[in-house]
């Protein structure tokens, strides 16, 4: 089987890109350990951009752990940071 084909399958690109999962956040983690988190999150976002069939198991993957609920927030299109507070600037429409 190609490489191709290992990354058109969704179980199976999910399970090598699960070898970039970041982990969760502790207090007790080294500035190393943080600013390697940080490249693997980064590298998990670019793979979700190189193409289709990397994108949701690259995503799947990078949003198994939300360090902050500001940042989940942040999907949606009425959120905004003003201040480092997470605050909605405009009301959902129905």
């Amino acid at each position: 089987m190609s490489a191709n084909h290992v990354f058109r399958c969704e179980e199976l690109a999910t399970e090598i890109f699960s070898h970039l999962a970041p982990g969760p956040l502790r207090i007790t983690d080294t500035p190393q350990y943080r600013h390697h988190r940080t490249q693997r999150k980064t590298a998990l976002a670019r793979a979700a951009r190189v193409c289709r069939a990397w994108e949701v198991p690259a995503l799947k993957v990078l949003w198994t752990v939300v360090d902050d609920i500001s940042e989940l927030l942040l999907v949606l299109p009425c959120m905004a940071i003003e201040d480092d507070v997470c605050v909605c600037i405009k009301a959902l429409s129905s």
